[in-house]
């Protein structure tokens, strides 16, 4: 293998980690965020029913009570939320990093004896995303300046 072909690799390799790394961190963030709003979602709409009696009935009162608190001591939503949560924060990250992550899958499949130019080209694309990126998303170069603007 020549230089290019191991610099293309490497390139492709560390953006592919770097995409999963915070498609990873994201899934972790949405799991927490969408079992936590499930859970209070539940425990609103379940207060709100264990309060209303249709019927002046100490035996309903109580079989309301009783299914509100088994309710609330649920254990087996809570990772199914966590789970769809994290799925949604991970594909989402992945899908909003669409463009790196094929260029990076380009220069890893492509970084080799088969197609060595269309490798170098996926490389190139990415420094190209990733300098954009570092200029106009993380030092906000072009970006008009909305508090120095004159009203």
């Amino acid at each position: 293998m020549n230089i290019a072909a191991i610099c293309s690799k490497t390139i492709g390799i560390v953006s592919a980690g770097l995409i999963m790394y915070d498609a990873h961190k994201n899934g972790q963030i949405m799991s927490t965020m969408n079992a936590k709003q499930n859970i209070a979602d539940t425990m609103v709409d379940q207060y709100i029913q264990s309060n209303n009696i249709s019927k002046l009935s100490t035996v309903e009162a109580n079989t309301k009570k009783a299914w509100f608190r088994f309710v609330m001591d649920d254990n087996i939503k809570e990772p199914i939320d966590s789970t769809i949560g994290y799925v949604k924060g991970f594909l989402g990250s992945v899908v909003n990093d669409i463009i790196p992550a094929v260029f990076a899958t380009g220069a890893i499949v492509f970084g080799g004896k088969k197609l060595p130019t269309v490798g170098k080209l996926c490389s190139l694309g990415l420094i190209a995303y990733g300098l954009k990126y570092m200029l106009f998303d993380i030092m906000s170069l072009g970006k008009r300046d909305y508090l120095k603007e004159k009203v």
